[in-house]
């Protein structure tokens, strides 16, 4: 591995899975960017795994053998030695697509599509909510409220309007408090943006559902197919909190 600090850390946990890895670790490894690391995690394989994994050599790819201690500590393990700024994983018979990584990075604002960042960063939240981290989606809605422009707003109010009902959160005094720290919007664009929070949460009340929040007709995030991993905002802040659990 380089020695320069990825971007994203990925990690792929396997045991006995020898008739997939090989095409895993292939589209892993097949990336539009590649400003990451690879992070293989062998728990205990009794197959060929191991002897196979030896022999793999590439700059993105580190490799850990271990005894099998099962799934989540395998992934556990392979967060510990991440050395990203921010992290996903994916399953040993799973692929992502070619453009896994540099969508992940737009997603949270850090790459060069800036222009989609407001949309990216909505379908992100999409899927954290959708996982159990309905604090971090809404915090991410948050930010891109008092960034967007006026002309990106659409999607992200839909989203944040249906999360703060699902988190029993007031709408229009979250987004009224994310939309004061927005320089981008004028008076009216902002008094607007309230009119249309009201007007979203009015139309979920009275359908009795908040299933726009799962809209991704038009995903900027999965803009060519819907990739076979999830992802999921990076531990770093506080490591004794590990965001994989027994299950």
């Amino acid at each position: 591995m380089n020695s320069a600090r990825p971007k994203v850390s990925i990690v792929l946990p396997t045991y006995n899975h020898l008739r997939f890895l090989p095409r895993a670790v292939a589209c892993a490894l097949d990336q539009t960017s590649m400003d990451f690391e690879l992070i293989i995690v062998n728990d205990g394989s009794t197959d060929d795994t191991r002897a196979w994994l030896d022999n793999l050599q590439h700059p993105n790819v580190r490799i850990f053998h271990q005894q099998n201690r099962g799934f989540v500590a395998a992934v556990n393990f392979g967060i510990q030695q991440s050395l990203g700024e921010y992290l996903s994983w994916m399953s040993a018979d799973n692929r992502c697509a070619r453009y896994f990584v540099e969508a992940f990075v737009a997603a949270l604002g850090i790459g060069n599509a800036q222009h989609l960042a407001a949309y990216a960063k909505s379908d992100f939240a999409c899927r954290l909510s959708k996982c159990g981290f309905k604090a971090d989606a809404l915090a991410l809605l948050g930010s891109v409220l008092e960034a967007a422009a006026s002309d990106e707003m659409l999607r992200p109010l839909i989203n944040t309007v249906g999360l703060c009902l699902l988190s029993d959160v007031e709408p229009v005094s979250f987004v009224s408090e994310a939309l004061a720290k927005n320089a981008k919007l004028s008076a009216e664009a902002t008094d607007a943006c309230i009119d249309v929070v009201n007007t979203i949460a009015e139309l979920m009340k009275a359908g009795g559902s908040v299933e726009l929040l799962s809209i991704e007709a038009s995903s900027r995030l999965l803009a060519l197919e819907k990739p076979k991993v999830f992802s999921f905002l990076a531990w770093k802040e506080n490591s004794s909190h590990l965001p994989v659990r027994g299950i």
